[in-house]
């Protein structure tokens, strides 16, 4: 019943990559200056900083919509071995997505579908793990 749940919340995360993941605002190119001048000033940037995680979050949608299908698979209880690895999946896309949020810099804003993303996302790593845990439980 959980990974069944997991698979609706999994496509819900999957199709937020088509909405907006970020928002540019109109003053863009003064906080822009402002940013590059404190960078220069020894600000770090993080290693998550790069143009692969942050603007192409799409693999981590991709991934967390493949675990989605996966875990349809689970249904029948002679592929439920397999839970423990799309609980890894999930986990991991989902943890892709929350690095790619925390890193933006300052003067971009986070959109609807990246949050909406993290939530569903969360749910979809949250419901896996605990039908991991309990058919690990069924199994002793």
């Amino acid at each position: 019943m959980l990974s069944a749940a997991s698979i609706f919340f999994g496509v819900v995360t999957y199709f937020m990559g088509a909405v907006s993941w970020l928002v540019v605002p109109d003053t863009v190119d003064r906080q822009l200056r402002n940013w590059s001048e404190e960078q220069a000033e020894g600000v770090g940037v993080p290693a998550f900083l790069s143009y692969e995680m942050v603007l192409n979050p799409g693999w981590f949608f991709l991934l967390l919509g493949t675990v989605a299908v996966g875990a349809g698979v689970t249904l029948m209880p002679r592929w439920r071995h397999l839970l423990p690895f799309l609980a890894f999946g999930a986990t991991a896309g989902w943890l892709g997505l929350l690095a790619g949020i925390m890193v933006l810099p300052p003067f971009v804003e986070v959109g609807v579908g990246a949050i909406l993303a993290l939530i569903f996302g969360f749910i979809q790593v949250a419901l896996l793990v605990a039908a991991t845990v309990l058919s690990g439980r069924q199994q002793k």
